[in-house]
């Protein structure tokens, strides 16, 4: 039989905070190989050893691999493969409703989050891609997803059999989705996306490149209100303070300097959409989004008032309280459209924002793009919050030196495994003082599975650890007062 081995990963940098590194052991006695060098994305790299058309005989007589590194299949779809296509069919049947020709579905929700509340997972439930990047784009008769490279090994597996085609991203060959678009439609054609989860800025790029193509773009109603029916609902997780001895600067100092950035835009109010310049502001926080101390909500700012649009029964009374005595309004969620619509005056709003509000805010407003003054305020910390990094630091040294004290001798017991670890470690953080959950999910990558890039391991993946090779361990917490993020590479006995 022919043989294909593809070894994934020697080295990998996910973000400027965080190193990891995998070695793969290869004993080669003769053997001829072709090294492919990826292209750099931001700042990950990935390189392959790629075998190609070797016989088997040949391979196990020149080939000898020190550990054994095959890489078996790991990702499972989410849903059948036939519930997959069943979607995309009545994804299919909306747009012919709406007379639309092809709809692009993102991986964000109306904040423009990169972690998004599960509501908005819908380039997920419509795929059965699990990965966190990625768009898919779906017309009357074909369908792809453009992901990077991270996620190429599990798009290739949880794509299979679905009808829709992986389109690897940054590879020469690989077309973007306008140029894709301009060759399966024809002129006057319409592209329909969903207005609220998608951004302003890439909303009007988009738009622009298929006029080019004689390609129409149309803002239609959300497809996945009406075809997915057991949508996960909006959250509804309680907020709470987050208190000055962690912020460092109250709510009132914040609005003071927000309201002069304003009025340096020569605008009359702010819509703060970014859940995480929302929580900043107020000095409030969540748990909506998995990992990320946030919760669902906009803010509205004005010279003389500001208004916080959210769930109401996320509000305890104590949070009530803070609202009302920092002259804080609540409005509901919901109401955020037509509230804008209303506004009259000149509304600074950053180009991230979803489309669907920047419509809105056009009524009867002036518009001024420019990057939310928020963003560069919570940038510079203030003695407190810097402070509080470095307790949290510590409390995070402390739980991470009683694991590794722990590990090497449970590993030996033979009843340890990736996710046992990762539970282990969890307990060991939980004992901290001020820690509130998990900064990502852990990767407790064993031998190969070091190799995969985010991987995470599940009850179909997970394998036993022994005292010998390598285990990748990539984890983090957050404290009240501090978000941690620790990569290790552990040498649990002979390589």
């Amino acid at each position: 039989s022919n043989f294909l081995l593809n070894f994934f990963s020697a080295f990998s940098m996910f973000s400027p905070s965080f190193t990891g590194t995998t070695i793969m052991f290869l004993k080669l006695k003769y053997v001829v190989i072709k090294l492919f060098d990826s292209r750099i994305a931001a700042q990950n790299y990935t390189y392959f050893l790629y075998l190609q058309n070797f016989p088997i005989d040949f391979i196990e007589n020149t080939l000898e691999i020190v550990p054994l590194l095959f890489i078996e299949s790991h990702y499972k779809p989410i849903k059948m493969k036939s519930e997959i296509i069943n979607r995309i069919a009545s994804l299919r049947n909306f747009m012919r409703k709406h007379k639309l020709s092809a709809f692009i579905i993102p991986s964000t929700d109306p904040h423009s989050g990169e972690y998004i509340p599960k509501h908005w997972e819908a380039r997920k439930w419509i795929s059965g891609f699990t990965g966190s990047a990625g768009t898919v784009v779906v017309t009357l008769d074909k369908a792809g997803l453009w992901t990077d490279s991270r996620y190429f090994l599990q798009a290739a597996e949880q794509l299979e059999n679905t009808g829709i085609t992986l389109f690897k991203e940054r590879l020469p060959e690989t077309p973007s989705i306008v140029e894709w678009l301009g060759c399966v439609l024809n002129a006057e054609d319409n592209v329909g996306i969903d207005g609220w989860v998608n951004s302003y800025q890439e909303t009007s790029n988009l738009q622009k490149e298929l006029e080019k193509k004689q390609i129409h773009l149309t803002l239609a109603p959300d497809p996945f209100n009406e075809l997915w029916t057991d949508r996960p609902a909006l959250p509804d997780n309680k907020v709470f303070i987050h208190e000055l001895k962690y912020a460092g600067l109250s709510y009132k100092d914040k609005i003071t300097q927000i309201r002069e950035a304003i009025r340096r835009n020569s605008c009359t109010g702010i819509l703060i959409s970014a859940l995480d310049e929302v929580a900043w502001t107020l000095n409030l926080r969540g748990s909506d989004v998995h990992c990320n101390p946030v919760f669902v909500s906009y803010l509205l700012i004005t010279e003389y008032s500001s208004t916080l649009y959210i769930i109401e029964n996320k509000l305890s009374d104590e949070v009530k309280d803070y609202l009302t005595e920092n002259e804080i309004k609540v409005r509901p969620y919901s109401t955020i459209e037509k509230d804008l619509k209303d506004f009259t005056g000149k509304l600074l709003l950053s180009a991230n924002i979803n489309a669907a509000v920047h419509a809105a805010a056009c009524a009867h407003s002036l518009i001024e793009i420019a990057p939310s003054p928020v963003l560069f305020l919570k940038a510079i910390k203030n003695e407190t919050e810097i402070e509080g990094f470095h307790r949290a630091m510590k409390r995070d040294g402390v739980a991470m030196v009683k694991f590794l004290r722990w590990l090497k001798a449970a590993v030996s017991t033979g009843n340890e495994t990736e996710i046992s670890i990762d539970k282990k470690l969890y307990e060991f953080r939980a004992g901290q003082p001020h820690f509130n959950g998990i900064s990502f999910d852990t990767i407790a990558g064993y031998k190969a599975h070091g190799a995969i890039v985010h991987y995470e391991a599940t009850p179909e993946t997970d394998i036993p650890l022994k005292p010998e090779g390598m285990l990748l361990l990539d984890s983090g917490a957050q404290y009240l007062d501090g978000t941690t993020d620790i990569t290790r590479t552990i040498v649990l006995g002979a390589l």
